[in-house]
């Protein structure tokens, strides 16, 4: 049975794609090469990218966030995005320095509070690494971070619409998967911005 893909051989396959020798679990956590460090933080770039469009693997409705014994409401890590329901239109992430240092509270502009007196739903969209999101998503990602990198190395013109016509198909893969899970529907609201992607 075949393996889903790691970091590892996502980052192993963008070097391969501009002719550069593949580096171990060892060399990658050092960043031995100049090539490898590029090579992460442009993969680590596009995780983010993609996933900030928010899906159905990382989309949670009306997540419930409590206010601690302050009335503030400190925003857990991993998380990219969020967005009021209508009983709480406007809310936003804003970073204000707290217990320990600066971090994300969220923030109710209408008011102009970072108070809240209740519990507060909002939509949110988490961030994951890599290797825990779903293998149509690390072939996304994989594939368009492989092209950049490919770009920004110096590839050849050719190479590039390959990578790219590569990038479109992964890309239809992804949204098929995606709506395999989240079943769109147009008489739902909250479908409609999925529907858009």
């Amino acid at each position: 049975m075949l393996a889903p893909t790691s970091r590892l051989d996502a980052i192993n396959m963008m070097l391969s794609g501009i002719g550069l020798r593949p580096v171990t679990a060892d060399q990658l956590e050092t960043k031995s090469r100049s090539e490898v460090t590029m090579a992460v933080n442009l993969l680590e770039d596009v995780t983010r990218e993609v996933q900030a469009s928010g899906w159905g693997f990382n989309t949670e409705n009306a997540y419930p966030f409590v206010p601690n014994e302050e009335g503030e409401i400190l925003l857990p890590p991993g998380l990219l995005k969020l967005e009021g329901t209508p009983y709480h239109v406007g809310l936003t992430m804003r970073r204000k320095t707290g217990t320990f240092g600066k971090q994300f509270y969220l923030y109710d502009p209408v008011r102009h509070s970072f108070t809240f007196k209740q519990t507060i739903h909002a939509d949110v969209v988490w961030q994951f690494e890599f290797e825990d999101l779903p293998e149509p998503f690390r072939r996304y990602i994989l594939i368009r971070a492989g092209r950049m990198f490919q770009d920004r190395v110096g590839g050849s013109h050719s190479q590039h619409l390959f990578q790219e016509r590569d990038e479109m198909i992964a890309l239809s893969a992804l949204r098929n998967s995606d709506n395999q899970t989240t079943q769109p529907n147009i008489l739902n609201l909250k479908t409609f911005p999925l529907i858009r992607r």
